[in-house]
């Protein structure tokens, strides 16, 4: 599903097929549901009614996660909603980190993917380690669909937020105790995340996991985010 047009990265990408993923810091796909979301976590440290020196790269937003008939679909966001005039966030002192369990166990994880942006030639780049079927690390310019030998395609860059959610009604229903969410209303449609887009062909993560001798897509999926040297 990882498609360019142009030099771009086309919005149908997410748009469309994150209805049927998990969303949040942890998700689990395909059988449940995630059970949780990032979005100014902790507050300490990514709020800036709470703190004024927020920490925007290092604060998760969501991870989406679908399948198509060949692939696993990741796609992991953070720093945001930002303001449409921001730039994206390449700080080289954060790791990234994507878990992908195919074992059934959602505290173990079978692969670890490790992200991390730096200075490349003419612009940013990222590096990935851990990719599945990858030996050693995947380096690549950002903006940029990339392809490994083995079929497993990386992107990284700045896009609008997918999320749609009424945040002032949340507040008030919660303040009055009286629904008064609208789907007319959208916190989000101005805000931009930066993200990583990671898929990986299932042939490659995926296991036979209720034992009938076939692939199939069974996978919990998790992510967190590190700083180099600890928060301030």
């Amino acid at each position: 599903m990882l498609k360019s047009t142009g030099s771009g990265l086309t919005n149908a990408l997410f748009i469309g097929a994150i209805g049927i993923a998990a969303a949040g810091a942890s998700a689990v796909l395909v059988t449940d549901r995630g059970v949780a979301a990032d979005h100014l976590d902790p507050p300490g440290r990514t709020d800036i009614r709470v703190d004024p020196t927020i920490d925007l790269p290092a604060d998760i937003a969501d991870i989406y996660t679908w399948t198509d008939s060949s692939n696993l679909n990741m796609v992991y966001t953070f720093a945001g909603p930002s303001a449409g005039t921001l730039p994206a966030f390449y700080d080289p002192n954060v790791r990234y980190r994507i878990h992908v369990s195919n074992g059934g166990r959602t505290d173990d994880d079978e692969y670890l993917i490790v992200a991390q942006f730096g200075p490349g030639q003419g612009g940013n780049g990222i590096k990935f380690d851990g990719l599945p079927g990858v030996t050693g690390s995947f380096i690549g310019p950002v903006e940029r669909i990339l392809t490994a030998p083995n079929g497993v395609k990386v992107y990284a860059g700045l896009r609008s937020d997918p999320f749609f959610f009424d945040v002032l009604g949340f507040r008030e229903t919660n303040s009055t105790g009286n629904l008064a969410i609208l789907n007319t209303r959208n916190f989000f449609i101005n805000g931009n995340d930066t993200m990583i887009g990671v898929q990986i062909p299932i042939a490659i993560v995926g296991r036979d996991s209720n034992g009938d001798g076939r692939v199939d897509n069974r996978m919990d999926i998790w992510v967190d985010a590190f700083r180099k040297g600890g928060q301030l």
